[in-house]
């Protein structure tokens, strides 16, 4: 399943995706546990009317979510999610850590050990 799928079109979150994100949205399947909950947090916040979610992506190893507005409680719940994630294999969901140097990543052993054989490969 696409993220797209999990998460947009499935209409699971209408008030978190009222429109197709500005800037896309992806990220490892490992994060997606964490954004389930982000998305349901921000579900039950009094959000206003132009909330949307622009944009959500790995960036420098770390989940980075973007919003069009930052209503009480947002940015806050977005932390939280960030902290989790930069603990959190993107790959698998296991305990992770950030590793690598120019392309970082959040892994575990075994996704690293695997990304590092089939790049020797």
């Amino acid at each position: 399943m696409s993220f797209y799928e999990e998460f947009i079109g499935s209409r699971r979150y209408p008030r978190c995706f009222p429109r197709q994100p500005l800037c896309g949205a992806g990220c490892g399947e490992g994060w997606w546990p964490i954004l389930h909950d982000l998305f349901a947090e921000l579900e039950a916040l009094p959000l206003d009317e132009h909330f949307a979610i622009d944009q959500v992506k790995e960036k420098f190893g770390g989940l980075r979510v973007y919003t069009s507005t930052y209503p009480d409680g947002v940015g806050e719940a977005i932390v939280r999610a960030e902290q989790r994630a930069a603990v959190t294999c993107e790959t698998c969901g296991a305990p992770g850590e950030e590793r690598g140097a120019g392309w970082v990543k959040t892994r575990c052993d075994a996704c690293q050990a695997a990304w590092e054989a089939e790049r020797s490969a």
